[in-house]
């Protein structure tokens, strides 16, 4: 990791890591996928040319249908202890 994909302070703590990625790779608001699995290759394919994995933080299973209609994927780090 360089400088520039730091940003905030120099304390480790208070810096955010920002993954230099092609720009077709980038997430953005209200991006929406056919399929679970087209959402799990899109952030899985960032993550990995951002230099990280993810992992499923959460998801959602409608009563009526038993169909899952959310998961939440999050930096594999995400949650633990510094």
């Amino acid at each position: 990791m360089n400088a520039q994909n730091v940003v905030g302070q120099s304390n480790c703590e208070d810096s955010l890591y920002v993954p230099e990625v092609a720009l077709d790779r980038k997430p953005h608001k209200r991006q929406e996928f056919d399929t679970l699995d087209d959402a799990y290759e899109f952030y899985n394919k960032y993550a990995k040319e951002g230099g990280f994995s993810i992992r499923i933080n959460s998801s959602k299973i409608c009563k009526e249908s038993n169909d899952i209609i959310r998961k939440e994927y999050v930096c594999f780090k995400e949650g633990q202890a510094r």
